[in-house]
């Protein structure tokens, strides 16, 4: 549940109702109705007015999420856990699909067009003072997975809203929505399994995007997210992996550590390096698996060493390798 201090989660569904408060309840909902929607429509003025400075590049804040929801994906009940979620309780909640509480699902791979499909649907929200899956004009996830350049044969989104008094560091704001997800998709009544688990579903874009307004001489903090989940009509396997080290007091909430000084090399059968590169401040990275088949070394930048060596191999979905490292 979400503590008591002033603040507010609101998801959407992708189908562009249902909208309404998680871990509030609906009384206290009633009461701040009003008031929030004229901080958001501020806030939002006032992101607009400024034209959020959106980068190219993945933020660390979007990192951490994708990060979160891969661990979810294929740690889940370590992630219940961590979220105080009794698996028992999300073993129920599943039904038939309580087998992914055992067995897992594939990690998403981080796709740059639903990355830039999630960025455009956000800003335009914040834009135009608006809060659904579905545009004003009617187009949905699918028109812009599509319109960002993305094959697809099925596209889920799912939207968060946090609004806060009191400031958040990104890091809490990040857990917060992520964990208002789980226990939100949880609580769904639905037809199937829980988009964050789905087994089927195999590419990921997002966008999280922190916004600020003055009201009355106070501050008030929103954090906008937007997570896309798609299936490619041509699947083209990757490897997504973590470098772990040891845990320190600096970890971010889920057990995600910060980790430098190591870059990964993955190489074809023919030991040609198809992909790598430094991690992400996180320990994550992502590379092609070319014909089905690639070595994985995670490598020491300053002694050159190999510090972690796997094959990993796969042709219907994207292939979790963790590194552990310095324990």
């Amino acid at each position: 549940m979400i503590p008591d201090r002033g603040h507010i989660f609101l998801t959407k569904d992708d189908k562009g109702d249902g909208m309404g408060p998680q871990g509030v309840r609906q009384t206290r909902w009633r009461r701040w109705k009003g008031t929030f929607g004229v901080f958001l429509s501020a806030a939002m003025v006032w992101a607009a007015g400024v034209a959020l400075a959106f980068a190219a590049e993945p933020t660390l804040e979007e990192a951490y999420l994708v990060r979160l929801i891969n661990e979810l994906r294929v740690h889940p009940q370590a992630m219940l856990e961590r979220l105080g979620i009794p698996v028992d309780a999300a073993r129920a909640a599943l039904g038939d699909d309580a087998w992914l509480l055992d067995y897992g699902a594939p990690p998403l791979a981080r796709n740059p067009a639903l990355d830039a499909a999630a960025l455009t649907h956000l800003d335009d929200m914040v834009s135009r003072l608006y809060y659904s899956s579905i545009s004003p004009e009617g187009l949905g996830p699918w028109d812009r997975a599509v319109a960002a350049g993305y094959s697809p044969l099925a596209v889920e989104e799912v939207l968060g809203l946090l609004g806060i008094v009191t400031f958040m560091e990104w890091p809490e704001a990040v857990w917060t929505v992520f964990s208002q997800w789980v226990q939100a998709q949880l609580a769904a009544q639905a037809t199937g399994p829980p988009r964050l688990w789905h087994a089927a579903l195999c590419d990921v874009g997002v966008a999280f995007r922190p916004v600020s307004v003055v009201l009355d001489e106070t501050v008030f903090n929103f954090y906008v997210a937007v997570a896309v989940f798609a299936v490619p009509t041509r699947l083209e396997p990757q490897v997504v992996g973590a470098i772990k080290g040891p845990p320190t007091p600096n970890d971010l909430p889920g057990g995600v550590g910060f980790v430098s000084g190591y870059r990964v090399e993955c190489r074809d059968a023919d030991g040609i390096v198809v992909g790598g590169g430094p991690s992400d401040p996180l320990g994550g990275f992502q590379c092609p698996m070319v014909g089905g088949r690639v070595q994985v070394a995670v490598i020491d930048e300053g002694s050159g060493a190999v510090m972690f060596s796997q094959v990993a191999q796969s042709w219907e979905s994207h292939w979790w390798t963790e590194a552990a490292v310095g324990w």
